[in-house]
């Protein structure tokens, strides 16, 4: 008899994690902690809860970009709806924010820079700075401070097993490269209004995730009002 393959389900976005402290729920596909707690018990229920509410993650998430204060919190927003880990690769932290503000906030200590060590910049927060593994790594007499890239960049396995020839074809509902629709989870998803733990806005009265908005307004040249 021919053998019938069973495709696994995905791992759950929220997982929990035990910490020196206590225990955190962690977004797996975003890479950072969203809430804290005494008990493994109370860390898996909250767990079990954004799993299967939409609504919670949304509003967790949410609670997390009202705690980030300070002069860069903006861009701690940015790092965090568009970057993995609080880390965010410059190109597309450029595209989101003035380059001329952000050079500001390195020069302030605000923000920090990192390489990959095959050399691709990341901003992220000095916090996150400290946790890394960094390695210093000589570039044209300069020591810069890298760290493996997959603790900088979201992983997109799903995105990277696609035939090149699929990744890059144009979403027929954004108008733009299948591997560049919502930023916020894999990139080749197409799934208006349905980016979980990301902030929604609307264009001309539909519910957008904030990655796919912004690249339907870059394409269409609509204006859209600044993210807090």
């Amino acid at each position: 008899m021919p053998r019938t393959s069973r495709t696994q389900p995905p791992p759950p976005q929220y997982l929990t994690t035990q910490t020196g402290t206590g225990h955190q729920v962690t977004d797996r596909l975003n890479g950072y902690p969203l809430s804290e707690h005494p008990t493994a018990e109370a860390a898996q229920a909250a767990a079990e809860q954004l799993n299967t509410d939409p609504a919670a993650a949304i509003a967790a998430a949410r609670a997390l970009d009202d705690e980030q204060t300070g002069p860069a919190a903006d861009v701690r927003r940015l790092l965090r709806r568009y970057g993995y880990g609080w880390c965010l690769v410059q190109s597309d932290a450029a595209a989101l924010h003035s380059r001329y503000q952000l050079r500001e906030y390195l020069e302030a200590g605000h923000l920090v820079m990192v390489w990959s060590h095959r050399g691709l910049p990341f901003y992220t927060t000095p916090e996150r700075y400290r946790e890394l593994r960094i390695v210093f790594q000589e570039d044209e007499r300069e020591l810069i401070p890298t760290a493996v890239e997959s603790t900088l960049q979201r992983h997109r396995e799903r995105l990277n097993a696609m035939p090149r020839s699929q990744r890059y074809a144009v979403c027929e509902t954004h108008a733009y490269s299948v591997g560049h629709c919502c930023p916020p989870r894999e990139e080749w998803e197409c799934d208006w209004g349905g980016c979980s733990a990301n902030a929604v806005t609307k264009i001309a009265g539909r519910p957008v995730c904030e990655g796919c908005a912004h690249q339907l307004a870059y394409v269409s040249g609509v204006s859209l009002p600044r993210t807090a």
